[in-house]
Formats: C-alpha cells, sequence, structure tokens
C-alpha cells in the first residue's frame, strides 16, 4: 500500500523532521486547502490516528470554510464511511506532505450543482483576507456537462487567484478518457461517448489549473505505468494483487485553446490533460476508524499539492515569492519529471464499458502528462527560479 513515507521515498522527498531551522519556520507561514463536495464530511480522529501511525507532526489544525451545516464529524465517519472516503483521504494526504502548512477545508453543501458551488467556491477564496496559497480539487465533470459561461467565469477567477500567487490543482478524474460518460447506458455502452465523443475532466481542464493523473507500480518497486483498470503487460505486473479500480483520466479541451507553454508538446489546437500524474492506486487511509485502500487521481492531487507547498516555503527562505501559477514553470523545465510510457487511458472506472481513449508514450501525453516528479530536482528547477 502507499503511505506517506512511501511516497516520499519514491519522488525523492526529504523525510519529515521537525525542527527549528529557517525553512521549518517558512513551512509554518504557508497554507493549503482542499475543496470538500457532494455533502462530505471528513474525521478528526481518523485523521489523528492517521499522522500518529506515520509519525507526522500533529500540530496543523485544518481550519474549515463551510456552507451548510456539516463538515468534520467522526460519527458520521463512523457510520456513513462513504460520506468522509473523498475528504478523508484528501485531508490525510495533504496534511502529510506538508504537515506545518495550515490547512483547509471548503465544504459544499448537496443541494448545489458542482459547477455553481466550485464558481462560488473560487469567489469565496479570492474574498479571503489571505488566500490559501495551494488549493486542491478532487472533484470534476465531463466538460460538456457544465455550460461554457460557467466555465469561463471559473477561468477568469482562477486565472486572478493564479496571477495572486496561489496554485490551483485538479484531479484528471478516474474514468479514462471518457471522463464518467461512460458510466451513462442511456444509448447502450459507449452510446453517449459516441454522440458527444471522449471527454476531458473539468476543471482539470481549466488552463490556470494543474491536472493531475495516477500512476501505479511505484510502490512495488516497479517503473510507474498508467493506473487503469484491464491492465495487460508491464501494467499488469505494476498492479501486482490488488487491482486498480480506476483508469487515470486524461484528453484533450473542446473548449479551451492550447495554452502557449504546452506548444511543441502536443499537436492539438486545445489544452491537454493532465499536466503531471503521480501515485493512485492503494492508498492507505483511515476510514471511520479502520484501515483500507483507495484508488483515484483524487489521491494523487491532494499529495502532489502537498509538495508544492514545500516549495513554497523553500522559496520564502530564498525570499521570493510563492511559486503560483505552475503549469509553465512545469513545462519549462521536463528534466524534473520521470516519463510514464506503458499505459493507456482507453476503460474506466471498474464496472463501466472502455469506450477509447489514448496511449502513454515519450515526452507529453493525454494520460500522465509529463509524467511523474523527482521533487528533489522539481526544488532545484523552482525552489530558486525567479522566472
Amino acid at each position: 500500500a502507499i503511505s506517506p513515507p512511501l511516497l516520499r521515498k519514491i519522488y525523492n522527498v526529504p523525510p519529515v523532521a521537525l525542527d527549528h531551522s529557517e525553512e521549518a519556520y517558512a513551512r509554518r507561514k504557508t497554507s493549503q486547502m482542499v475543496y470538500a463536495s457532494l455533502n462530505q464530511h471528513w474525521s478528526p480522529s481518523d485523521r489523528r490516528e492517521f499522522v500518529s501511525a506515520f509519525g507526522i507532526p500533529p500540530e496543523n489544525k485544518v481550519v474549515q470554510l463551510d456552507l451548510g451545516d456539516a463538515m468534520s464529524s467522526d460519527e458520521v465517519c463512523r457510520e456513513s464511511p462513504g460520506e468522509c472516503a473523498e475528504s478523508n483521504l484528501d485531508v490525510q494526504y495533504m496534511t502529510a506532505m506538508s504537515p506545518w502548512s495550515k490547512m483547509g477545508y471548503y465544504y459544499m453543501p448537496a443541494d448545489t450543482t458542482f459547477y455553481e458551488f466550485l464558481y462560488r467556491f473560487i469567489v469565496d477564496v479570492s474574498e479571503m483576507l489571505e488566500s490559501p496559497h495551494v488549493i486542491s480539487i478532487s472533484y470534476g465533470m465531463p466538460e460538456a456537462g457544465a455550460t461554457k459561461s460557467a466555465q469561463y467565469a471559473f477561468d477568469m477567477m482562477a486565472k486572478s487567484l493564479a496571477l495572486q500567487g496561489v496554485t490551483l490543482l485538479a484531479a484528471s478524474g478516474d474514468d479514462g478518457a471518457a471522463s464518467s460518460l461512460d458510466r451513462s447506458f442511456r444509448f447502450g455502452p459507449c452510446g453517449i461517448v459516441e454522440r458527444v465523443g471522449l471527454q476531458a475532466s473539468w476543471p482539470a481542464t481549466s488552463q490556470w489549473v494543474t491536472g493531475v493523473g495516477a500512476t501505479m507500480g511505484a510502490g512495488a518497486g516497479l517503473p510507474e505505468v498508467v493506473c487503469q483498470i484491464n491492465a495487460t503487460g508491464p501494467a499488469a505486473d505494476a498492479a501486482g494483487r490488488s487491482q486498480p479500480l480506476i483508469t487515470s483520466g486524461g484528453g484533450f479541451s473542446t473548449r479551451f485553446r492550447r495554452p502557449e507553454w504546452q506548444n511543441g508538446h502536443h499537436g492539438k489546437q486545445t489544452r491537454g490533460v493532465p499536466d503531471v500524474a503521480l501515485a493512485g492506486h492503494a492508498y492507505a487511509v483511515v476510514l471511520g476508524g479502520k484501515w483500507l485502500m483507495v484508488d483515484g487521481t483524487s489521491a494523487s492531487s491532494p499529495a502532489f499539492a502537498g509538495m508544492i507547498s514545500l516549495i513554497n516555503a523553500e522559496r520564502l527562505t530564498h525570499g521570493l515569492p510563492r511559486v503560483g501559477f505552475l503549469n509553465p514553470l512545469l513545462y519549462k523545465h521536463p528534466e524534473v519529471f520521470h516519463d510514464v510510457t506503458e499505459g493507456d487511458n482507453r476503460c474506466g472506472a471498474h464496472g463501466v464499458p472502455c469506450c477509447g481513449g489514448y496511449d502513454a508514450g515519450e515526452g507529453w501525453d493525454p494520460v500522465t502528462g509529463l509524467g511523474s516528479v523527482d521533487f528533489a530536482k522539481l526544488v532545484a528547477a523552482l525552489g530558486k527560479d525567479s522566472d
């Protein structure tokens, strides 16, 4: 199973060490937030058990910014674990990667549509006295599922936050290149995909958001491959005995043009996702007082977000501003990535049909992006880069 110490080992992240150095002080000046959706709660007691098990400093407190009557609840997480699965995962792993950062949790009530609330969320964040420095969004929807006006409104606010030094990250989805459309059998298996085409997941398709895909294999000491169901060849070996339940999302936007910083990386005229990838299979989490393993790009995104918080601290020690808008910097430094070249995202999540997709390959691809990161190299590239 993937654990915080193993993630640090795989991606060359220094182990947790609480000290009184200048960098440790800088870490406490950073902040991060997870976006919660669909009436999700999180459990403080589960979090305490998680950080204790892995020797993670328990000092950071989760500040709740909620618009409803639900947020943290040990009782709900014990009685209805499904209502806590996503938020527990996000809070536990973002905390694990950057334990010293101030931690925020933003709650979405169940009676709000996703794209309406996502815009409401980003407006609220922009109006805070001090916006969180790094935000991870573990939710998404097929790009065609939201109105263009809603997406462009979100984009304008996301741009504003990015230029203020806020880094936005989002999971690229768990349903392959179809982005959950393959779960609809309205027109038969893959019928709706045949009508509207493959769909990348929004908001990862926003150029102001860093899309994060999922890999597998590194936890078993094997080369990373695409996290996917129905794996064959090297990908099947990487999956091991515990077969994945998701397929890393990715593809091309039908609404947003290709950003300048993706020029030369692919031949499409629209935005490609994801930008990066990270382990997304068999994460150990505590849910309702019990340990279990979960899969998802919704694990990759908060884990990578925590790494960006560490880089913000590194930059602070050198008198530099926060990373902020991350994407141009990532594409400027492809040398910091492990290229993932095995696997594809033709299938979706477990139990749904395979409706088409893309192959991983050399360089950037619409399955794992630029690849997975070597954190030490990323720090060297971004920690002192003032561009």
